[in-house]
């Protein structure tokens, strides 16, 4: 255990999310990297109140991209509820494992990207 590790767990115990529940019952956090935020939203069994927020986007399809375990898991559900409410998507399913992270494999995400019609 580090020597430290009371001091990190006591700053670990003090944390506070820097977030507003919404009326929708999703809950709007703000994600900082660096000097940049943006909002990430959280929640559970809110997949229709998240699929809906895609709608306030300026965008015209939504780019999945999966592992071979997360198109299994997530899939079904998350793209059953896009069809629902009408956003057009298309996906990109990758390996699992360590040996798929190559240039091969990002040529393969980028070629599906631009395939699909994604721009920016």
């Amino acid at each position: 255990m580090p020597s430290n590790a009371e001091q990190l767990q006591a700053i670990a115990n003090s944390y506070v999310m820097d977030g507003t529940l919404r009326e929708d019952g999703l809950r709007q956090v703000k994600m900082h990297i660096g000097e940049s935020t943006f909002p990430v939203l959280l929640g559970h069994n809110k997949l229709p109140e998240l699929v809906g927020e895609l709608r306030t986007l300026d965008m015209d399809k939504v780019f999945l991209g999966y592992d071979e375990n997360t198109v299994v898991h997530c899939a079904p559900r998350l793209e059953a509820e896009l069809e629902r409410q009408g956003i057009p998507f298309y996906r990109c399913v990758m390996g699992v494992s360590e040996q798929n992270k190559t240039m091969a494999s990002l040529d393969h995400i980028l070629e599906t990207f631009l395939k699909g019609g994604g721009s920016s």
